[in-house]
């Protein structure tokens, strides 16, 4: 066990525990904040604005038809597919107070991807983007599910403009594939009572959320996390973000809110009374940064090659950064070129932590300030954290540093070689946009560096780039094969997939 040295990079008045059992349940959590911010905007999405008191009401309208309309009971499993949208939040707490457990789902899944999911978790209802209803309409066959609800992205936008988006969505971009399940529930339904929702009974210990695993090793794995995981990280985290950011900030959400990093953030938001942003398509990266200049912002949550995006486009310069306190990364390692070049830009290295699913989900985090470059932090309060040798041996100062996964591990002629050395040294030349490094069998060798390069300046070469290792890498690290591609696989996050690289 690491010992308590990480105390002393506490900022003053952060407490080194917390009380994991001050919340009986997340619901107890939301109550506060509906109570203590009613007015103050909790969500933003497209330029529409819900206070903390509309997102009271709508989810306690939602709660009430799933217990009075639906066939759900309490314990049953609810999966909610679908991008980052107000209806997110809504149907989320919706669910919680109508005693369901929440299922978070990839609305980007193949059919095959969602029956395995759906059949893993014992899925009874689902709520849905109509974009990928056809998807379901293939499988729900195969599934226990009974109760589909159907959203277009507009929904929630009011007024003409929710008319417009679910044109342009369905119409003009013929983004909604025809499907056919004619039981289906309009989710604009789902809020038109006024009934008050019965409080679902709940323990510490009951079972809220099944949030399922990147896959970047094999079949995605639902990670069973609790009110008591939930709660304890929410307060782990609000004990030091209280302390960085000030009362009523606004935090941008790019990330999925379906993946747990992106999820914790907006909790922990809603906690403090923070606005978030949430952003329906980071990959429209002109869009993004249209939002970025609406307006002052103070945190935003992103991963490497978010970060690297925006860095690199032309109009990054307009975005005014001067209220931004931290960018958190997570989901992969911070290369060192793209936090050099995001400080030179913002004033601020990006700050970078760790967490799991299992985790509920952080673990550690770089205190904004006192960042160390490359390192993923300290433990959170109440946190225990141990980095030992092959023999069980242990080895930590209190900072922290992932060096890669074990299994991408490249053996070239007896010394390991670990990609994210080999990518973070590539990434800092000129014209390279983004890198990634795998093993492949040699016979001289056990296994050769094979470099994939998505060119930021069309005239690089493989000649320059093979110069370029030669100079800045010891022989055995240096890539034997460069392949350029137009893109690199990727997860829902962003996190490149070696996995797939080795595969293909």
């Amino acid at each position: 066990m690491a010992t308590q040295t990480w105390f002393t990079h506490y900022p003053p008045g952060m407490p080194t525990e917390i009380n994991p059992d001050h919340y009986q349940s997340l619901l107890q959590i939301f109550e506060e904040a509906f109570q203590a911010h009613g007015s103050k905007p909790a969500f933003e999405n497209m330029g529409k604005v819900l206070t903390f008191a509309e997102i009271d009401s709508l989810s306690a309208r939602f709660a009430s038809f799933i217990q009075q309309k639906t066939s759900l009971k309490p314990g049953d499993r609810l999966a909610i597919q679908m991008p980052n949208c107000l209806q997110y939040p809504i149907v989320f707490i919706g669910a919680l107070r109508a005693g369901l457990i929440v299922v978070n789902t990839n609305p980007l899944y193949t059919p095959r991807e969602m029956e395995y999911q759906f059949k893993d978790s014992g899925a009874k209802g689902i709520v849905i983007i109509a974009n990928f209803a056809a998807n379901l309409e293939k499988i729900i066959g195969q599934t226990k599910i009974e109760t589909v609800i159907v959203t277009e992205l507009g929904d929630l936008l009011g007024g003409l403009k929710k008319h417009l988006v679910n044109f342009v969505v369905k119409r003009v971009k013929k983004m909604v594939p025809s499907y056919h399940l004619p039981h289906a529930i309009p989710f604009a339904k789902t809020l038109k009572g006024n009934t008050p929702h019965q409080i679902a009974k709940s323990q510490k210990e009951d079972t809220i959320l099944l949030q399922y695993t990147g896959g970047t090793t094999g079949l995605s794995k639902g990670a069973c996390l609790t009110h008591r995981n939930l709660t304890s990280n929410l307060l782990q985290s609000s004990s030091l973000l209280r302390l960085v950011f000030p009362p009523q900030s606004v935090a941008i959400v790019p990330l999925p809110l379906y993946h747990i990093t992106a999820l914790h953030g907006a909790l922990v938001f809603m906690m403090l009374g923070y606005k978030s942003v949430l952003i329906t398509n980071p990959k429209d990266i002109p869009g993004f940064i249209k939002t970025l200049k609406s307006q002052p912002f103070h945190i935003l949550i992103g991963v490497n090659t978010l970060f690297n995006a925006l860095a690199n486009h032309s109009d990054i310069n307009q975005v005014d950064f001067s209220n931004l306190k931290a960018s958190i990364g997570g989901g992969m390692a911070i290369q060192e070129a793209v936090s050099e070049k995001w400080k030179a830009l913002t004033g601020h290295h990006i700050t970078q932590g760790y967490g799991l699913s299992e985790t509920s989900p952080m673990l550690t985090i770089n205190i904004p300030g006192k960042d160390r470059p490359g390192y993923i932090g300290v433990p959170f309060p109440n946190t225990d954290i141990m980095i030992a040798d092959d023999n069980g041996n242990p080895e930590a100062d209190g900072y922290f540093k992932i060096v890669d996964r074990k299994k991408d591990m490249i053996l070239v002629s007896g010394f390991n070689v670990y990609p994210n050395e080999v990518e973070a040294i590539v990434a800092m030349h000129p014209k390279v946009l983004e890198a990634a490094a795998i093993g492949v069998p040699d016979e001289h060798s056990t296994e050769a560096v094979k470099l994939f390069v998505i060119k930021k300046d069309n005239s690089l070469t493989s000649e320059e780039l093979f110069a370029f290792c030669k100079e800045n890498m010891v022989n055995y690290k240096r890539p034997k094969y460069i392949e350029f591609r137009e893109e690199l696989p990727k997860s829902n996050v962003g996190k490149i997939l070696r996995r797939a690289l080795r595969d293909a």
